[in-house]
């Protein structure tokens, strides 16, 4: 595993792409999230990741929102479908109803400059949910985006 310093990223790990870790709030509480810029081995950061990078320094607190947002109404959505599999279902009406329940896991930032966040949930321990920033906004299983 090499150590590369991209202008925008920082220092990364190139290991089945690039990698490292980066302090930030998400959802209202500090958390140490996994920053991925996806890369076959023959490819390098590129200006679309960089891009979609500075947009996520650049509006954090938007995205989050958003992301919550868009969560929330995502379980609601599939309200019935989750409690087939996690009965303890509860109501989450804010950000601060996530508690440990929704846990950020990873930021991708792909070759063609989608920034896609990766989050385990409590109701699916094999798979994560995955909401899309860029280029448009979707929700889903993790499976729809990577």
């Amino acid at each position: 595993m090499a150590i590369i310093k991209d202008p925008v990223f920082g220092s990364m790990t190139k290991n089945h792409g690039f990698t490292k870790n980066e302090s930030m709030v998400v959802f209202g509480r500090k958390r140490n999230v996994k920053i991925k810029a996806s890369a076959f081995s023959n490819q390098v950061i590129n200006d679309k990741q960089r891009d979609a990078y500075k947009y996520l320094q650049s509006n954090q607190k938007d995205i989050f929102k958003d992301a919550s947002k868009m969560i929330i109404d995502y379980i609601e959505e599939n309200r019935s479908e989750i409690s087939m599999y996690y009965k303890e279902l509860k109501p989450y009406n804010n950000v601060n109803s996530f508690g440990d329940d929704i846990l950020i896991k990873t930021i991708i930032f792909s070759q063609s400059g989608e920034l896609i966040m990766t989050f385990n949930v409590i109701w699916d321990f094999d798979a994560s949910l995955a909401v899309k920033i860029l280029p448009s906004k979707a929700i889903g299983d993790e499976s729809l985006f990577i």
